[in-house]
């Protein structure tokens, strides 16, 4: 079989489900083609300000894993580029790729931009910006593009409508322009696809009854892009007409989705928009703590992790406030330019107005539009939601071809990109016959012998981060300053040091100062130092004579209302590295064997699944669970919610594992000790049976899947004890036979027991986070009742409900 596989894998999308799925895929043996339609990869992610819930530069998370796909000599990357066509069956797949002219060739562009300078034709609205700056023909997406190639639009280039101008090729120093490109056919040959083609927002215009054409009324990712730095108003929050700094900002939720009423909109929760609205609103009150702003929603969906804690922050912290209703209209307000909302007051029951300097809108979102010619590619039809339809689904994976990201069904980034990382798993187990065979190794420079005795030059790059640091901390002083400290060879200051063109000044710099050593003060090592080290090595230096301060996590997100402290803490802390540094000597990294084997502790469903993948792709594994058997919770079940598995689905599952000689299964035992280091652990389990029996083996990676267990309803205990197989909680009614419940006219489901709440109770904090799944399965539950006796009156006591699947939205609906 090994001679029909193909040994790459073809990524359809550059955001970051496609970036995290190409960087694992090469992380597991496999080379990638990256194919993206836009001029630079980056997708969504690029254009926000920050993210939730952890209020984290969105670019300083997203531009170290764009360096690094720029980087890996492993990932072929296509960019302003679309797939044309797909032949083949799975493991052997024929591409055809076409692949656009920028009219500059990709190879000489230094990314300079004398072109767009003296490019007469201007104007164009900016996709970057969401159509809130503009660009010349020639122009470059945003600053820290991947790849750093600037490209002409063809559509309104003079030259290439009216043979005039060429005035960019008069002055491109590089030679770059080429007028001559015509667009490319490339043909690929793979063993797998994964289609991570994103998602597109409505402008506000389309909202014609909220007043969308009005110039301050703003899309969620127009927003974005008014707080961000690199933004068309350099993160600046004002108005545009008067360019006034506004005083009241209202955020309107669902508008175009979870409306099953007007056929231009859509049907389903789009996953984000609550959370969205929320940072927004957050960062708002940071760059101007007196703007009011009023969150509209008609309900408050927090599900994630830290999720619905986020949206206690945003109320009890920065004081936003949420109004339980939807916006009907808005109308500006001729007298004084304002903008009134009309709305409706659920909490009250009356319909109110009120007057907002600018009015944000978190409008549906919808797959990209190249994603349904994909799927006509690969003769599969989408569902009344417009996403790939279930059976589709496992048709398409059944056959090397997977979904991720927003191409699957809505979504946040955190699933994102742990549902990219799902994808390079399931396609490692499908070809790892072929694992390595097309992959290159990567290549360094000499490099630079540095003795004893020479004297330290260090380079400083102090970093903006947006107005993460630039915002409280004067970065200018603190430049200033540590220019003066001895061994300083130079120091700058600049945007963002995480960005590809921050990579190669950091490299220009080297060269041009003839530095020995390097700190960048930014951000958190946690996810840059290695981004930085790699940097080093390309220019020759060692990786290890190099510092990374944190100047934002340790001092600009701790004294935001200090500046002046801020600033002079950062000017010690770096003169503290500088100490360090200048005493730094040439490391060299070894090799160590590591064990091709794994435990996975916890023999639930993400355990068993995780023990098959290894398993199939012939790795030991070593699996260990508490309980008499395999299956964890999942085995309570009949069915599992919002995925087509079953109870028996799983019980075949585990005697596959029980039949591969690779698989040990440890029942009924716990781990009572772990030692060793990376890639080689040393485990000691124990049996609970008679405590004596022992086993110790070694393996190199640990997967943690030990499940959950339901709380104890502390407050419900004396009902459910009172009233036996009457007062049960879901999972012990999920576990029932439909023989076993007891006859019924009525039922009552109270949803958000002892969780989502912000109190205190016997000296213990109740749980603050939203679970889940509890209201998914309070659907499946319903419908359980419901067969048993469809004449039940069914009530269902709940806060909100957090669900975005899209079957859930449309079954509650009909269930009510």
């Amino acid at each position: 079989m090994s001679e029909t596989l193909k040994s790459s894998v073809l990524v359809i999308g550059g955001g970051i489900a496609g970036i995290q799925t190409s960087l694992d895929l090469t992380a597991l043996g496999f080379k990638v083609y990256l194919i993206e339609k836009k001029p630079t990869i980056g997708g969504t992610m690029a254009q926000l300000d920050k993210t939730f819930p952890t209020l984290d530069c969105s670019l300083c998370i997203l531009a170290p894993k764009m360096v690094e796909v720029f980087r890996n000599p492993n990932i072929e990357l296509l960019t302003y580029s679309y797939v044309k066509q797909i032949k083949g069956k799975k493991g052997n797949y024929s591409v055809t790729v076409i692949k656009k002219p920028r009219y500059i060739k990709e190879d000489l562009c230094k990314g300079c931009g004398d072109c767009a300078t003296i490019c007469p034709v201007e104007g164009i609205p900016s996709e970057f910006d969401a159509h809130l700056s503009t660009h010349s023909a020639a122009h470059i997406s945003f600053p820290s593009s991947v790849p750093p190639v600037y490209l002409i639009d063809e559509s309104k280039c003079l030259y290439l409508n009216h043979g005039i101008c060429q005035l960019c090729n008069q002055n491109c120093q590089a030679d770059a322009i080429d007028f001559t490109q015509q667009p490319q056919e490339v043909k690929i040959d793979v063993g797998a696809i994964v289609i991570a083609t994103g998602y597109e927002q409505e402008y506000p215009e389309f909202y014609s009854r909220l007043a969308g054409s009005n110039i301050n009324v703003f899309s969620s990712m127009q927003y974005e892009r008014l707080l961000s730095a690199n933004g068309p108003t350099g993160g600046e929050l004002i108005r545009l007409d008067d360019k006034k700094h506004p005083h009241k900002i209202a955020f309107l939720q669902c508008v175009g989705s979870r409306d099953f009423h007007h056929p231009e909109c859509k049907k389903y929760c789009s996953s984000i928009c609550c959370m969205s609205s929320a940072k927004q609103a957050i960062v708002t009150k940071e760059h101007s703590p007196d703007t009011e702003c009023v969150i509209f929603n008609t309900e408050i969906r927090a599900k994630g992790k830290n999720f619905y804690e986020f949206i206690i922050k945003s109320k009890e912290e920065y004081g936003v406030e949420y109004v339980n209703g939807r916006a009907s209209m808005v109308k500006e307000n001729p007298e004084n330019g304002k903008l009134t909302i009309f709305y409706e007051d659920i909490d009250k029951g009356i319909v109110e107005t009120d007057e907002y300097d600018m009015i944000v809108l978190a409008s549906a979102l919808f797959p990209n539009k190249s994603y349904y010619k994909l799927l006509d590619c690969i003769e599969l039809k989408d569902n009344e939601f417009g996403y790939i339809n279930e059976e589709g689904l496992i048709k398409a994976e059944n056959n090397n071809i997977f979904f991720t990201g927003y191409s699957r069904k809505p979504k946040d980034i955190p699933v994102a990109v742990a549902e990219g990382s799902s994808c390079a798993a399931k396609i490692s187990e499908q070809l790892s016959p072929v694992r390595f065979n097309n992959i290159k190794e990567v290549s360094y420079p000499p490099e630079i012998p540095i003795s004893p005795d020479d004297e330290p030059r260090v380079g400083i790059l102090v970093c903006q981060c947006g107005i993460n640091i630039g915002g409280i901390v004067d970065t200018t002083a603190v430049v200033d300053y540590i220019s003066k400290l001895p061994y300083v060879a130079h120091a700058e200051e600049n945007m963002y040091s995480c960005s590809s063109d921050s990579q190669e000044r950091i490299k220009e710099m080297i060269k041009e100062y003839n530095l020995n050593r390097f700190i960048v003060a930014s951000c958190t090592p946690r996810t840059h130092e290695p981004l930085f080290r790699n940097t080093l090595r390309e220019a020759g230096l060692n990786p290890f004579l190099f510092e990374l301060v944190n100047i934002r996590d340790q001092n600009s997100w701790v004294h935001q209302k200090e500046p002046e402290k801020a600033t002079q803490k950062a000017c010690d802390l770096i003169r503290m590295y500088l100490a360090k540094v200048v005493n730094l000597k040439p490391l060299e990294k070894i090799k160590v064997k590591v064990e091709k084997s794994s435990l996975i502790i916890g023999g639930g469903i993400s355990g068993i699944i995780s023990a098959h993948n290894l398993a199939n792709q012939g790795f030991q594994v070593y699996i260990i669970d508490m309980k008499a058997q395999l299956g964890g919770n999942s085995l309570e079940f009949v069915d599992l919610y919002d995925i087509p598995m079953h109870k028996k689905d799983i019980l075949k599952y585990i005697n596959d594992l029980k039949t591969k000689q690779n698989v040990h299964i440890l029942t009924k035992s716990k781990i009572v000790d772990i030692t060793g280091y990376v890639g080689n652990y040393k485990i000691k389990t124990q049996h609970l049976g008679n405590g004596k029996e022992t086993q110790e083996f070694t393996v190199g990676t640990i997967i943690v899947a030990t499940g959950t267990n339901q709380s104890e309803t502390d407050r419900w205990k004396d009902v459910i004890q009172k009233y036996p197989n009457r007062a049960l909680t879901q999972g012990e009614f999920e576990a029932f036979e439909d023989t076993e419940v007891p006859g019924f006219e009525e039922a009552t489901i109270i949803l958000c027991v002892d969780q989502r709440r912000n109190e205190f109770n016997s000296g213990e904090r109740i749980k603050t986070y939203c679970s889940n799944i509890c209201c998914k399965v309070a659907l499946k539950n319903i419908e359980k009742l419901l067969e048993i006796n469809p004449n039940a009156h069914i009530h269902v006591l709940y806060r909100e409900l957090q669900f975005s699947d899209l079957n859930a939205e449309r079954l509650w609906r009909d269930l009510r």
